[in-house]
């Protein structure tokens, strides 16, 4: 169950980046690609904060997501070039990092653990 938001954020950004890519209809598109964007982005790395589970990290997620999303978008748009599909590629690559690195520490997290638990009885 710990990998779980790893998991959610490497198949939000597989399924925006195939909609997106194979050009899916507008009314399976929209919602997958609005959903990725909200959390996708910040969700690992604000894990990878440690600050704990529940609302305040979901809404740290949400926010730093926006912030990306607006960044990413606005340096394409500044040099005068519209690359919407390029500039989801960045996202989803910021995205499949932070989870890949989210989910590694994780695993640490539970070695760690894990060996404490056994050094102390």
């Amino acid at each position: 169950m710990r990998y779980c938001p790893a998991a959610a954020v490497l198949l939000l950004s597989l399924g925006a980046c195939i909609a997106v890519f194979h050009s899916f209809a507008p009314a399976v598109r929209v919602p997958i690609v609005f959903a990725f964007l909200l959390v996708g982005p910040g969700l690992p790395l604000v894990r990878l904060q440690q600050l704990g589970q529940g609302l305040r990290t979901l809404l740290l997620a949400v926010a730093l997501s926006l912030a990306l999303d607006a960044l990413v978008v606005s340096v394409p748009l500044y040099a005068g070039v519209w690359a919407p599909r390029g500039a989801l590629g960045v996202l989803a690559s910021i995205a499949v990092t932070g989870a890949v690195l989210d989910a590694h520490m994780e695993r640490i997290r539970m070695t760690r653990n894990n060996k404490m638990a056994m050094t102390n009885p």
